[in-house]
């Protein structure tokens, strides 16, 4: 299995001076949640169902999933 993260960086909020600030807060909000569940937990909620990622203005700009080799 694979954890797969797609992050789409053509939006505003991705694409200025604060890039790199943006991607870690983005990911830092998905780690948070993976370090508080169980591993079963985590592949049944995210295999084959991805969970939307969000910039700082509410936008969906890529997604996180667990995908079969």
């Amino acid at each position: 299995m694979k954890l797969v993260i797609t992050i789409d960086c053509d939006n505003s909020a991705l694409n200025g001076k604060d890039c790199e600030r943006e991607l870690a807060r983005i990911l830092q909000i998905k780690t948070d949640r993976v370090d508080l569940e169980c591993k079963n937990d985590l592949i049944r909620g995210y295999h084959g169902d991805p969970t939307s990622l969000f910039d700082i203005n509410g936008n969906t700009v890529g997604s996180m999933e667990i995908a079969d080799d």
